[in-house]
């Protein structure tokens, strides 16, 4: 178990998955094997995999809540958005400390065409966790969908304040935020047609 989790943490798949499946295959009532071997399918796209395996785990242990939230999140992958949604509720029901929790549950509501639990759920996860930059742009996504733009800019330049270089803010900054660069310019332009037209009449007048 050790080793695979060790191997896991490396990202060497191949020798993980070598461990685990043994320690399955001896102790098929280990759930600590179980829960990496699914998350090594999960990382490995191979959700339906994931689904069964993760769903062993939680035969094991029904109040494991790293699971729930991890089949949710498989569920979410496979566009089952409905069992996901049992998921997640399993997943804070059992630990309602967790933001992620949270978070994922809201992006599963926007899925289901549920932006305004999207945003509670958000704003939950905020408030437990105010350090995420993703959070702010999952919930600047909804505030837009929502079409509170004035509060979707608000959390963009918060997640941008946590995250400078986050290309995706920026873009999306950029997007939502008013230029003003063309006004700029035609004031610009004004100013030099005003300028030119003024020397010309006092030309003239002289």
């Amino acid at each position: 178990m050790a080793l695979g989790t060790y191997f896991y943490q490396q990202k060497d798949y191949i020798q993980a998955k070598k461990m685990l499946d043994s320690c399955v295959m001896f102790n098929n009532q280990n759930d600590h094997c179980g829960y990496y071997r699914a998350q090594i399918a999960f990382d490995e796209q191979d959700y339906n995999l994931a689904k069964i395996i993760f769903k062993g785990v939680l035969g094991l242990q029904p109040n494991d809540y790293a699971s729930w939230n991890m089949l949710g999140l498989t569920f979410m992958e496979l566009k089952h958005y409905d069992s996901a949604e049992f998921c997640f509720k399993n997943a804070v029901k059992l630990n309602s400390k967790e933001s992620k929790f949270f978070a994922n549950w809201g992006k599963n509501q926007l899925l289901r065409g549920n932006p305004s639990h999207a945003l509670e759920l958000f704003n939950t996860a905020i408030f437990l966790d105010p350090k995420y930059s993703n959070f702010y742009v999952n919930r600047a996504i909804i505030l837009e969908k929502l079409g509170r733009k004035d509060s979707a800019i608000q959390d963009l330049k918060a997640a941008q304040t946590l995250d400078p270089q986050n290309k995706i803010v920026k873009s999306k900054l950029n997007e939502l935020s008013p230029s003003y660069t063309y006004l700029y310019i035609g004031l610009g332009i004004l100013f030099i047609f005003l300028f030119a037209f003024l020397v010309f009449r006092k030309k003239k007048t002289n």
